[in-house]
């Protein structure tokens, strides 16, 4: 989609997987509010995160592509639907992003500054002050909560991916992909050393966690999904915000590695060093235990490390299931390496050179502010999605072949 070889596509996310690559490629994508889209027939990582969404260049594109896609099952086979979806018609998302934001209350999420290179807060400050001046009512919000939203995510994400993948979904009415199934299991028992390096290590301590400790933490943490729920609820609902804004991912894109290199050679040159560390040594994911426990157990991978440390704004809305949107925000200046490590104010200017618009002129690099919604107003999100890119304007990606 970024090189216009493809029009529109579905993405399914579980910790960002939507919006992680939107926002590292310059385009949009939108998390759905958990099972305002079907997800039948689908593979599933863990039943509680799975959520199916649109993929595109702009947000009328996806709009169009979520009217089509939005809905309840026609015959109930999908158990993260609530049944009183068949009762409301899906709105005509296409029609309601108009960018018209006058009076729309939005929070920066303060905690979300957090850990973010210097030209991603500032293209999200130049985001904000494009809504301004369109007449939204910005103001900087708090949710300490979402400081641990990644704690509580990683025991769902690995323990209930490892469980799904390893002896398949159970424990609901619906439709289960038999064949799927099937393969997986052939797949692991058959081929288990063809897996990435990430995937080894998840299937591992996947397997450690269950054998060690049983099925606790999962548990735990689902059991504190309510209250971190009910912290942006709290913004959301209570104190009437619309939306949350806050970056989609803390760095830029990463460079790919070459060909040949180990998973240890891989290293993350431009990742803000204080988030990285705490990762590595598993304090930030409350891991603890482990290191505990296991002392012998090796450290967490860089690699690995780098790629959980990314989620830590996108993660928490697979665990509430509130809509989730990240919009190019702008690019990079070609020169910018500065990092920083804790939230702060406004950067004093905007990613790119673009006066007002927070757009490179070129050779720079894409990054994604993150809009986020009640839940099922997918369509207010959208919304104010397509004010940010009016206010942006036209993105430099590449053209397509033809």
């Amino acid at each position: 989609m970024g090189g216009n070889i493809v029009d529109l596509a579905l993405g399914t996310d579980q910790g960002g997987s939507i919006r992680v690559p939107a926002s590292w490629c310059g385009i949009v994508g939108l998390k759905p509010t958990f099972g305002l889209v079907p997800y039948t027939g689908i593979a599933s990582h863990e039943f509680t995160l799975d959520h199916v969404g649109p993929m595109g260049r702009t947000i009328h594109d996806i709009a169009l592509l979520l009217e089509a896609i939005a809905g309840l099952d026609p015959i109930g086979r999908d158990a993260r639907q609530p049944a009183n979806l068949a009762s409301l018609p899906v709105p005509k998302y296409s029609e309601l992003a108009t960018g018209e934001v006058g009076g729309v209350r939005v929070g920066v999420l303060r905690e979300g500054l957090e850990n973010c290179e210097e030209d991603v807060k500032e293209a999200l400050w130049g985001v904000v002050e494009g809504l301004r001046e369109r007449g939204a009512r910005v103001e900087e919000v708090s949710v300490a909560m979402h400081r641990d939203s990644s704690a509580v995510w990683l025991p769902l994400c690995l323990e209930g991916g490892h469980s799904t993948r390893m002896e398949g979904e159970r424990g609901f009415r619906g439709f289960y992909p038999v064949s799927l199934q099937q393969a997986y299991y052939r797949g692991f028992r058959m081929q288990a050393a063809e897996l990435s390096c990430t995937n080894k290590y998840y299937v591992l301590f996947g397997e450690y966690v269950r054998e060690t400790y049983g099925n606790q933490y999962y548990q735990k943490c689902q059991n504190l999904v309510p209250a971190l729920t009910q912290a942006y609820d709290d913004l959301l609902v209570r104190q009437g915000f619309d939306v949350l804004l806050l970056p989609t991912l803390p760095i830029k894109p990463q460079l790919l590695p070459k060909a040949g290199m180990t998973p240890a050679e891989v290293s993350p040159p431009s990742f803000p060093p204080s988030l990285l560390h705490s990762l590595t040594n598993a304090k930030t994911l409350h891991l603890s235990f482990l290191s505990s426990h296991s002392p012998s157990l090796p450290p967490l991978p860089q690699g690995i490390a780098q790629a959980w440390a990314a989620l830590q704004n996108t993660a928490a809305f697979d665990l509430t299931g509130h809509p989730a949107l990240s919009v190019n925000a702008g690019f990079s200046c070609p020169s910018s390496s500065s990092l920083t490590t804790t939230a702060g104010g406004k950067a004093g200017g905007k990613a790119g050179g673009k006066e007002g618009k927070g757009v490179s002129g070129g050779g720079g690099l894409p990054i994604g502010v993150q809009v986020v919604g009640r839940r099922w107003e997918d369509a207010m999100v959208l919304n104010v999605g397509r004010a940010i890119e009016l206010e942006r304007g036209p993105t430099p990606l590449p053209p397509g072949p033809g």
